[in-house]
């Protein structure tokens, strides 16, 4: 699976790692472990000459969501607390993007998506990176695409196609991703946002709006 990032991904990687043995029922595990433990067992960790026999030995699936609120989530997560490793960029983009109404401790909503805007996309950071550029579903024949959107009832239809359902029961996996409504605040952000921004916006991330069926639906 292309797992990508804010779109479940390290649940999924839980479940995968769950179908290798580990045992999460008591104890989760941390994201760092669950990161760096699937990390171990990517096609990047294997012989790049031993790349295309594998895409063909094995089932390959991505997992996407609508485009705006991954983007959203990316920003809320990473960027609004002004924390982390990522209190830094969110300064640098607030100081590029000056806002004469106010002057915030870190990057604004408005402010993120104009860097968005302007930067080339060979340079997004991992959790803001298009589907297109990070998943290669050009090159890469995937045999199942689960949204984000469905993903209970699609990820039961993929593993029971897989032969696995009974390995990975909706109860050990609901616990760890639940489909939340995000149209309010998809509403309360992009609301706040002029109509040109939120078209280039679209236009950045035309391919994958595109490619998984997702629609541009902003009104002001």
């Amino acid at each position: 699976m292309c797992t990508i990032a804010k779109v479940a991904c390290s649940n999924w990687k839980r479940v995968f790692l769950a179908l290798n043995g580990t045992d999460f029922r008591t104890d989760p595990g941390s994201n760092e472990y669950v990161h760096g433990a699937v990390g171990k067992l990517t096609l990047g960790r294997r012989r790049p000459d031993s790349h295309e026999a594998i895409l063909r030995e094995y089932s390959n699936a991505l997992l996407v969501r609508h485009p705006f609120d991954r983007i959203l989530s990316a920003y809320r997560d990473k960027i609004e607390p002004g924390e982390g490793q990522y209190a830094s960029f969110g300064r640098r983009i607030a100081d590029a993007f000056p806002d004469k109404r106010m002057r915030p401790p870190n990057a604004t909503f408005e402010q993120f998506v104009r860097h968005l805007v302007v930067t080339d996309p060979a340079k997004f950071d991992v959790h803001w990176r298009r589907y297109v550029d990070q998943c290669q579903p050009c090159s890469i024949r995937y045999d199942f695409v689960v949204k984000y959107e469905h993903m209970s009832e699609e990820s039961d239809v993929m593993f029971h196609q897989l032969g696995i359902g009974r390995q990975v029961g909706l109860s050990a996996r609901g616990e760890f991703y639940k489909s939340k409504p995000t149209g309010e605040l998809r509403h309360h952000y992009y609301s706040a946002l002029s109509p040109v921004l939120v078209r280039k916006l679209y236009e950045k991330y035309f391919d994958d709006f595109y490619l998984f069926g997702y629609v541009f639906d902003y009104s002001k």
